[in-house]
């Protein structure tokens, strides 16, 4: 799940510019992967049909799948690409 202050699909760039210094210090990103990161994210999310595995998935998964298909959709209207 996401980090709960971004739970509305908004993110907080602060707290996501600690996470990436983090993780940079177990698995080193080139500048490319840094300018790069978000766009491959949203691009994750917009062409992952979660809508349609929420549809497909057996009666005791489909409140995960519409977990994760309206979080997509947030974060997806709340994108400004650069």
């Amino acid at each position: 799940m996401a980090d709960p202050s971004c739970r509305d699909g908004r993110f907080d760039r602060a707290r996501l510019a600690a996470y990436t210094a983090a993780y940079s210090a177990l698995a080193p990103l080139n500048d490319y992967d840094r300018a790069n990161l978000l766009k491959l994210y949203y691009y994750q999310l917009a062409v992952c049909d979660y809508y349609a595995q929420y549809l497909d998935a057996a009666p005791d998964k489909k409140a995960e799948f519409l977990q994760q298909a309206r979080f997509a959709t947030s974060v997806l209207m709340h994108t400004e690409i650069e």
